[in-house]
């Protein structure tokens, strides 16, 4: 190699040098490698490692800018996030595919007539589907934007509502609703001034779950007639009753000045994305793409219709229009209502009895499986069936709908937090159980004079307790 470009080849590599005459060039800091950082002056002028400009440019000399390393490193470690990125969509790959192969099961043997699924990653819909056919024994195929009727999934959507009110001022949680609705009278030795809000949504209200056979009066209308006789004492049991949250749709309708669809619509379902979501059945059957329920007989949703009954039950919509409101749920309410609101809706308001970690917010049922905290809603009539699961802390949700009273939605959405998220393998459900010497007290006759009349409560010799009616 010509001196020249020795001479150059140790300039790009360890620095410069300032001199321009030979004897210079001969001897300069950073000649040879690591003279930049060897603690000596290699050259004698005085001036040691980096604080000799002849090191200028040399790596051991170079500016620490936050970097996590050399460009080398860099690109591997976006390489290795690229390949863990990869790795965790195969395995949610995978899982919806096994989910989907569950599902296929359902309609191989019988169970199902059509069914739609969605399932929300990291806060955002990553799987939808719609399989089967709108009506038993048709062709129409379901998809995605087939409008189920989600039942009783429609009551944390009317917590929604009221939690806006509160906020607004309108209305008050702990307020009696005889407040807004003065004429409202119970039957019985409790005034109707013991019913709140809070109580209505936490079914603790001990209004009789209530179901007329001519459901044609609208809210205001039912409610400016009916008389009801608290079932206990107010606010000292939970008893799931529809009646509670149909009153609530009637204190939405007063405190906003709208009627319960137009404010669902316009404050609820529209603002959260649920393009095709409607309380109103005629909008429903207009829209053509909707499923008839089935359960040994047909529902069209305007067969079966009860208005004074819709803040309870009658929401309708798609898969996707739900997987929108699992968006907002899992971003804790947002655009919707604020974080203090939705912890109210989403909150262990109330023990259920069903089991120790079970519990009620306002349209949402609270609980643990397998080491991580839940909230669900389920929902089951006129031939439909729906459920609807969030891991708030996870960011996951799944969203499924039937339109066949036989199938079980709850078993594909389990199926799909069992797929699709890491759970504790030494998790054990908790010990309910309670001691039967202690069972004594619950014997005895009791009148149900809504449902099911005269119950007459047993214990027998094999420790079981028995309820006949």
């Amino acid at each position: 190699m010509p001196f020249s470009l020795a001479v150059m080849a140790l300039f790009v590599g360890c620095g410069g040098g300032s001199g321009g005459d030979t004897a210079v060039l001969e001897n300069w800091e950073g000649r040879f490698p690591g003279e930049c950082d060897d603690g000596a002056d290699n050259d004698g002028d005085g001036a040691y490692d980096c604080n000799d400009s002849d090191c200028d440019g040399a790596p051991d000399c170079a500016p620490d800018t936050g970097d996590s390393g050399p460009t080398g490193d860099t690109a591997d470690t976006a390489d290795t996030a690229a390949a863990a990125a990869a790795a965790l969509q195969a395995r949610r790959d995978a899982a919806w595919e096994a989910l989907m192969e569950d599902v296929q099961e359902w309609f191989d043997h019988g169970y199902a007539v059509g069914l739609g699924v969605a399932v929300v990653l990291d806060g955002e819909v990553a799987y939808a589907v719609g399989e089967g056919v709108t009506q038993y024994g048709g062709g129409i195929p379901v998809d995605v934007d087939t409008v189920f009727r989600w039942n009783s999934v429609s009551k944390f959507h009317t917590a929604l509502a009221v939690m806006q009110l509160v906020e607004s001022g309108a209305l008050d949680l702990e307020a009696p609703v005889t407040d807004l609705l003065p004429d409202l009278t119970l039957t019985g030795n409790q005034g109707s001034d013991v019913l709140t809000l809070h109580r209505l949504m936490t079914m603790t209200s001990a209004l009789p779950d209530a179901w007329d056979t001519q459901c044609s009066g609208e809210l205001e209308s039912y409610w400016q007639f009916a008389s009801p006789e608290l079932m206990v004492e107010s606010g000292t049991l939970f008893n799931y009753t529809n009646a509670a949250w149909s009153l609530t749709g009637r204190l939405i309708e007063e405190a906003s000045g709208q009627p319960f669809i137009d404010y669902m619509q316009d404050q609820v379902l529209g603002p959260a994305g649920m393009a095709s979501a409607t309380f109103d059945v005629d909008e429903v059957v207009a829209g053509l793409n909707y499923t008839f329920g089935y359960d040994g007989d047909f529902y069209t949703p305007d067969i079966h219709d009860c208005p004074y009954l819709r803040p309870a039950g009658w929401l309708h919509g798609s898969v996707l229009d739900l997987a929108s409101m699992a968006e907002v749920m899992l971003a804790r309410g947002a655009g919707l209502v604020s974080t203090d609101s939705f912890d109210h809706i989403a909150g262990r308001m109330f023990t259920t009895g069903f089991s120790d970690d079970s519990a009620y917010g306002y349209g949402l049922y609270n609980f643990e499986y397998k080491g991580i905290s839940l909230l669900g809603h389920n929902g089951a009539g006129a031939g439909h069936r729906s459920f609807v699961l969030f891991a708030p802390e996870l960011g996951f949700a799944v969203v499924t709908a039937s339109n066949n009273e036989y199938f079980d939605p709850f078993v594909v959405a389990e199926r799909a937090f069992e797929l699709f998220l890491d759970l504790d393998p030494d998790w054990e459900p908790p010990q309910t159980a309670t001691d039967p010497d202690s069972w004594a007290e619950y014997v005895g006759t009791y009148e149900d004079p809504v449902n099911v009349g005269t119950i007459v409560v047993t214990l027998a010799e094999d420790q079981k307790l028995y309820a006949r009616f």
